[in-house]
């Protein structure tokens, strides 16, 4: 029976695909997945699987711990017996592959608050490029010529965004009226290829979900924050078991608007499990840190600090305001960016 069973790495990526017996309209606003994940020692870790075309859905999952895994799923409409109390299970071998993640696991921050490692602690050092609309926007021939290009200069993370804005292909992360979006899966797919070069080349990918900086984009201030949720849901079910962080990456306001509409989300989304390491950057609005410094979920802060290179910026980064932030609890990993 063994030898029937799929076989993943450690720290690799488990897949399993659903096919819904029920045909809806908008699958994402009608139904939901969740799967629990039962490891050899009996520890369960809750995930949310994704809608992916037509009646195909799917999960992902990264194991760690070597041995038997057993899965069971559960769809919000109990009679899509496509997706409801599907089971199954895999097996996980040791760590294998060449890239850092493939040896050492995914990126979190460290015990001491202090800094990141990986799974295996092993310190990372995030080293970024901000390339923003680059991985929507950019040819595949163009994205290989720039992941290769950054591997070779040791970059070891590429922040990204998936929303708004179009791709090669003129479209977007989702359509429809913004009180009810609907996903458009293409696109991801085409992301999906883009996030693995990076991946192969040994980059963590910070994912903004939803990008909101000044000048505010129309079409993410136009999103409610039941539907800039359920965006930001989607993209990290379906990246999650990915070498990721998530960058949240918004301006606040004198309404502070911005704070409460992104402790909901960000409650809701990372709050009750654990997750990849989240990033509050604030852009020029770093006041913001003392309103989310009680938010456990938030694990690295990371400023805006300079846009050059002078001997006199780099003085500011080191022993400007920011330097108090290291004496400031609970502590946090703080990202110049």
């Amino acid at each position: 029976a063994a030898a029937q069973l799929p076989v993943i790495p450690k720290w690799g990526r488990f897949e399993a695909a659903f096919q819904s017996s029920v045909d809806y309209s908008n699958a994402v606003q009608d139904a939901s997945l969740t799967v629990v994940f039962t490891s050899p020692l009996g520890d369960t870790s809750e995930v949310d699987g994704f809608w992916d075309g037509g009646n195909t859905w799917r999960v992902r999952f990264s194991p760690d711990q070597p041995g038997r895994w057993k899965f069971m799923t559960a769809c919000s409409d109990t009679f899509n017996f496509g997706l409801d109390k599907q089971s199954g299970e895999f097996l996980c071998s040791a760590a294998i592959g060449e890239t850092r993640f493939h040896k050492h696991g995914q990126v979190r921050v460290a015990r001491d608050r202090r800094h990141l490692e990986h799974a295996d602690g092993t310190p990372f050092f995030w080293l970024a490029d901000t390339v923003w609309t680059g991985a929507c926007a950019a040819e595949t021939k163009d994205w290989e010529l720039y992941v290769g290009t950054r591997a070779y200069q040791r970059f070891t993370v590429a922040q990204w965004a998936v929303s708004p804005g179009d791709d090669a292909e003129d479209q977007s992360a989702y359509t429809g009226f913004p009180e009810r979006i609907a996903i458009n899966p293409e696109f991801f797919q085409r992301l999906d290829a883009k996030l693995e070069m990076l991946s192969q080349a040994g980059i963590l990918s910070a994912v903004v979900p939803l990008r909101e900086m000044q000048p505010h984009p129309a079409a993410a201030m136009m999103l409610p924050d039941d539907q800039a949720e359920l965006l930001v849901r989607y993209v990290v079910a379906r990246w999650g078991a990915e070498p990721v962080a998530w960058l949240l990456a918004f301006e606040g306001e004198s309404s502070g608007k911005n704070v409460g509409r992104w402790k909901r989300i960000g409650q809701s989304v990372f709050g009750s499990r654990p997750h990849a390491p989240v990033v509050l950057f604030p852009g020029e609005t770093q006041w913001l840190f003392d309103e989310f410094r009680d938010q456990k979920w938030v694990d690295v802060f990371g400023y805006q600090s300079m846009t050059d290179v002078t001997d006199d910026a780099l003085k500011w980064t080191l022993t400007g305001p920011f330097a108090a932030e290291w004496k400031k609890e609970p502590a946090r990993p703080l990202i110049p960016f």
